[in-house]
């Protein structure tokens, strides 16, 4: 649905809050398919599964604030990049699976809008998040492969970091 013909798939109609389950589809391999959301709200059990290949891009209009632990899946094959447009994107109350295990498959672009990431809880974080004017905080005890770029990095528990020289 491209509601104001700018190339850019609402899937849920133009400014659609996400609070519940959802399934986000790319067009499979080669392919770029772009999705363009406002707030993502989820609590314990609204799941998000990204999946079927290609690449995703999904444009963050608002703010993300993920508790409760909602998991969202990056499926086999399918790289997706986030453009944050909102203040904040924190996810870290949430299970993040990259399935294929390849930092280079998820990346978090903070727009200069966005001034705060939050990842963390229990689970590991393999991606990349360049947002050169957020402060990005890690929650809990985070094994980190991949790489970030950001104005400040804040750790709340113990931190293992391993650069992915692929990114290179």
């Amino acid at each position: 649905y491209d509601p104001d013909g700018d190339g850019i798939i609402s899937a849920e109609g133009p400014g659609t809050d996400i609070n519940a389950d959802l399934t986000i589809a790319g067009g499979g391999s080669g392919t770029v398919t772009q999705y363009k959301y406002a707030d993502w709200s989820l609590g314990g059990g609204d799941d998000i599964l990204i999946n079927g290949g290609g690449t995703v891009q999904i444009y963050l209009t608002g703010n993300t604030a993920v508790a409760g632990g909602p998991s969202i899946t990056i499926g086999a094959g399918t790289k997706v990049e986030f453009y944050v447009g909102g203040s904040s994107f924190d996810i870290s109350g949430a299970t993040l699976t990259n399935t294929d295990g390849e930092a280079g498959n998820l990346t978090i672009y903070g727009l200069p809008t966005c001034t705060s990431i939050g990842i963390g809880g229990t689970s590991g974080f393999t991606g990349a998040i360049y947002a050169p004017s957020a402060a990005v905080t890690i929650n809990g005890n985070v094994t980190v492969t991949g790489s970030i770029v950001s104005k400040s990095i804040n750790s709340t528990g113990g931190i293992t970091f391993h650069y992915d020289e692929a990114l290179a």
